[in-house]
């Protein structure tokens, strides 16, 4: 993965299915950590937050490598693919 080419920008609605892949493998690193939610359920969650402007998007050429879920300062979520962790990126997309 080369960050030289790293983007954030808000989602977009198509965005939403590699937003729940992110999450999926994201998500997958806990064992603890149940799925809650079919995978339908959660590309639509995201495309009502996408919709209503709270989703900020990381992105190479190659691919979406996370995303934050922000209401005006309040955090809801940060994602990021396993490849993408402890470079910098979540504290990028924090800083948005």
């Amino acid at each position: 993965m080369i960050l030289s080419d790293l983007t954030i920008a808000p989602a977009r609605a198509l965005d939403a299915g590699r937003l729940s892949d992110v999450m999926t493998c994201a998500n997958a690193q806990h064992e603890w950590l149940p799925r809650a939610h079919s995978r339908a359920e959660e590309i639509g969650t995201l495309g009502d937050m996408i919709d209503v402007g709270w989703v900020q998007v990381a992105r190479t050429d190659e691919a979406v490598v996370g995303f934050v879920v922000r209401r005006g300062a309040e955090i809801h979520g940060l994602y990021l693919h396993p490849k993408a962790q402890g470079k910098g990126i979540g504290r990028r997309l924090i800083n948005v």
